[in-house]
């Protein structure tokens, strides 16, 4: 595909459509991403708890991107976890070469790894419009009033 990625229509709509052309059609499915999967853990889990609520109230996701937005879940998890390792092992490690004796300092494998998270968090992220250049051209519309509906509705996404 040449071009910028089109966005989504749910995205074109929050952006109030700046070049007035016809928005097409997209396929539409069940609204909401639905409650977190059991096998999401840890901060994966956090993120999933955080972030659908959110993005169901501004129409972004549909049922049909569970499994891309559980991507950015692990993603985030994965990272974060790295990133804990990091700050208690350090960036680095020594080696010794037993037979030359020489000590060589190493990057630990963690800092490849939230690299790589961190970059695969980024890429997911843009999909669902919560970069930071996505948030400053998409016009949120402000926060719902708690209401006894809105609180049920919200409670499915913390049950086990």
């Amino acid at each position: 595909m040449r071009g910028r990625r089109p966005k989504p229509r749910a995205l074109k709509l929050l952006l109030g459509n700046p070049g007035k052309r016809a928005l097409g059609d997209e396929m539409q499915g069940e609204p909401g991403l639905g409650p977190c999967p059991d096998h999401l853990t840890g901060h994966a889990r956090d993120c999933w708890l955080d972030l659908a609520p959110q993005l169901d109230a501004l129409g972004i996701a549909q049922r049909q991107d569970r499994g891309m937005f559980e991507g950015l879940c692990v993603a985030y998890g994965t990272w974060r976890t790295a990133l804990e390792l990091i700050a208690r092992d350090g960036m680095t490690y020594t080696t010794t070469n037993p037979k030359t004796g020489a000590v060589t300092e190493r990057v630990r494998p963690e800092v490849g790894v939230a690299r790589g998270a961190e970059r695969l968090f980024a890429q997911f992220a843009t999909e669902f419009g919560l970069s930071p250049s996505s948030r400053q051209r998409v016009a949120f519309r402000a926060p719902r009033k708690a209401t006894p509906l809105r609180n049920l509705i919200r409670s499915k996404y913390e049950t086990d």
